[in-house]
């Protein structure tokens, strides 16, 4: 919450008070672009993808791809096909149906090689 952001900044401010001379300046500036380093560092690690995690998400997308351009499917693609759909967002659901039409008009005009 912006309580405990507040609280971990003001502990670290400089003992010093509000900068009269270039020392105190210099820590309070020192404070400031720690504070930025920080949040900036936290933001960045809370985005952080490991390998494996965009290697699976490629296979689910390739599996949902292909069961979606699969014309005819069983029972249990099709209950495969929703399973995948719970665990994905209507962005990526429309997203990931729209590749199929444009790997397909890529593979016609490339004489179908895909």
């Amino acid at each position: 919450t912006n309580v405990r952001r507040w609280l971990a900044f003001w502990r670290r401010r400089p003992a010093e008070g509000w900068p009269t001379d270039g020392s105190s300046a210099r820590a309070w500036w020192r404070y400031a672009c720690t504070c930025v380093a920080e949040e900036e560092a936290k933001r960045v690690c809370r985005f952080r993808i490991r390998w494996e995690e965009i290697a699976a998400r490629r296979a689910l997308r390739q599996r949902y791809v292909k069961l979606w351009r699969s014309n005819f499917r069983s029972r249990a693609q099709s209950e495969e096909l929703l399973c995948i759909e719970d665990t994905l967002r209507v962005q990526e659901i429309l997203l990931f149906r729209s590749w199929p039409e444009a790997t397909g008009a890529a593979a016609g005009a490339a004489g179908g090689l895909a």
